[in-house]
């Protein structure tokens, strides 16, 4: 178990031997969302201070009402996880960074996924939210913990295969994005992935809030920052920047809050790393075929 004072974290990669797999499947047709008025937030506020205090607020019994901010979380808690958990790339044997973990509705789903030869860092930065989580799942061998905030997180190089994020992005300002996508590009291994959902233009749980400084962006700004993000590390850190880029691999609505809240603004992405000098062959398959087709 990790605290650190000054906001800074280190985290000890696990060394292993990792068999690459293939990649599968495409880009799908962007999804249709509507766009509605966000609240606005005091810029006059530290953003990360103003989140701390969102989730003070939101964080006094470790419930899952509370990790999903809907008095009617019960309901469809258990579609939506099984859905989530349908939408990763394969995790056996990998090394899996879980951010904003919470009290882990997905941490020991991780776990199993991940198998005897993987392993599962969840990272949570609300204390009660952790610490409920290393009490239900410290048993599991295969899982460390962390309390420690995202935006401050540092690991080696090249050591996650799979960065897992359900709601995280949006509780972050646009440059805290931005620099996020640039670490997760660096952390993952050639080939890595990094899946995240977030709620898009509008708020989704009915769960009443004092104030909401929750950052409700178009969809297209998360796939514009994270398409971006080798060319903000090249610019950044010329030193250590590689050829490594994002390649979308897929993009959608979750069916469960399209079906349950009639919501299509719940997106979730997947991307991979790849060498930026060489198209995936999935985007220059699609290319070719492109140019086959009649007009």
């Amino acid at each position: 178990d990790t605290t650190d004072t000054e906001n800074t974290v280190m985290l000890r990669a696990l060394p292993r031997a990792l068999s690459r797999r293939g990649v599968s499947g495409g880009v799908l047709p962007n999804v249709g969302v509507r766009r509605v008025s966000t609240q606005l937030v005091d810029l006059d506020h530290d953003e990360r201070d103003l989140m701390k205090r969102f989730w003070d607020e939101h964080s006094q019994n470790g419930s899952v009402q509370e990790m999903m901010l809907d008095d009617n979380a019960d309901k469809i808690e258990q579609a939506d996880r099984e859905e989530i958990l349908s939408l990763l790339p394969a995790l056996d044997g990998r090394h899996v960074l879980e951010l904003a973990s919470g009290i882990g509705r997905f941490s020991p789903h991780l776990a199993r996924l991940a198998g005897p030869q993987g392993h599962v860092t969840a990272v949570e930065f609300v204390s009660s939210f952790h610490e409920k989580n290393k009490a239900a799942h410290g048993h599991l061998s295969n899982v460390d913990f962390h309390c420690a905030d995202a935006t401050t997180l540092e690991l080696p190089e090249g050591s996650v295969d799979v960065i897992f994020i359900n709601w995280l992005l949006m509780y972050l300002g646009d440059a805290e994005v931005e620099d996020f996508a640039s670490k997760a590009l660096r952390w993952l291994t050639p080939g890595g992935r990094i899946f995240f959902r977030e709620s898009c233009l509008q708020q989704s749980g009915s769960k009443a809030r004092a104030f909401n400084p929750t950052h409700y962006r178009d969809p297209e700004e998360y796939t514009r920052i994270f398409a971006a993000a080798g060319a903000k590390q090249a610019d950044s850190m010329p030193a250590v920047a590689s050829t490594a880029a994002f390649h979308l691999e897929r993009m959608q609505s979750s069916r469960t809050y399209i079906t349950e809240k009639g919501n299509a603004n719940q997106l979730t992405w997947l991307w991979q790393k790849e060498d930026a000098r060489w198209p995936s062959r999935l985007s220059a398959g699609r290319a070719r075929a492109g140019r086959a087709a009649p007009a």
